[in-house]
């Protein structure tokens, strides 16, 4: 794993890549040049079996030659893996949210390579088989010995449709320059100045809505970018039903997405 501010590169033979890997390779577009290092890597079971997952996960991308391929990881970011989340949540103690919130930083986003290898070492220590460096990997696994070893993988996104539409969107919300970006609720997020047109509508109370509720709806119609955040029973969804509603009746349109379904019905 790179240091901050460092680049790191890993070439191999394609003549040592999986058969399947490679095909895998082919098969992507242009533009679609994108990986997950697997880092560090976790033997547990599924169904009874040995199953091997990456514990967390460092954003990449590839370039392949005639004869190798390439692998260049310019974030020291460590994310944790959802899916060993889950698988390790139900043969523990904690809650999977509880586990996932450990292990990440604010928001959820990932964390320095020392951060997470600390925050590891807390939640996950009885998992841990050897050192953890992060620059000295093991050569191979044993699937019989179940925890989470120094070892790296390299792991393509899925071949579906929606992987791959979401991959070309990045790819093209990457080449805008900041002006068309300052222009998107995408904006506020990178620290760039707003520089859209907000028409004032006022909010409309589908009710009975409390006075946090009715400035929430306010300011997300006056501003690019709203954040509303409070445990559960305290009106947050409400709050988007009268959002929507505001909009809708000012001829305007909505898409209302979430992480899980009961968020949704909800609403």
């Amino acid at each position: 794993m790179p240091n901050k501010g460092h680049v790191g590169v890993i070439r191999i033979a394609l003549a040592n890549l999986p058969d399947s890997f490679r095909e895998a390779l082919v098969k992507r577009r242009g533009n679609e040049k994108l990986l997950a290092v697997g880092w560090p890597i976790s033997v547990g079971r599924k169904f009874g079996v040995p199953a091997i997952r990456p514990f967390g996960l460092v954003a990449a991308t590839w370039e392949r030659t005639d004869e190798s391929l390439a692998i260049r990881i310019e974030t020291d970011d460590v994310m944790v893996n959802p899916d060993w989340v889950k698988a390790a949540s139900r043969r523990s103690g904690w809650s999977a949210d509880g586990l996932f919130a450990a292990l990440t930083g604010r928001g959820g986003s990932g964390l320095h390579r020392d951060e997470f290898l600390s925050r590891l070492r807390e939640a996950a220590a009885t998992s841990v088989l050897g050192s953890l460096t992060g620059q000295s990997f093991a050569a191979t696994l044993d699937p019989e010995n179940e925890g989470i070893s120094d070892a790296l993988g390299l792991f393509l996104p899925t071949d579906s449709s929606f992987t791959g539409g979401a991959v070309r969107d990045l790819d093209a919300i990457g080449s805008w320059k900041k002006e068309k970006i300052a222009c998107t609720a995408l904006g506020p997020l990178l620290g760039l100045p707003f520089e859209g047109e907000i028409e004032k509508v006022a909010p409309v109370s589908v009710g009975p809505l409390n006075h946090e509720q009715i400035r929430a709806v306010d300011y997300a119609m006056t501003h690019p970018l709203t954040v509303v955040t409070g445990p559960p029973g305290t009106g947050k969804s409400q709050a988007i039903v009268a959002m929507a509603a505001t909009i809708l009746l000012g001829g305007g349109s909505i898409v209302v997405a979430s992480r899980n379904h009961q968020a949704l019905d909800a609403v």
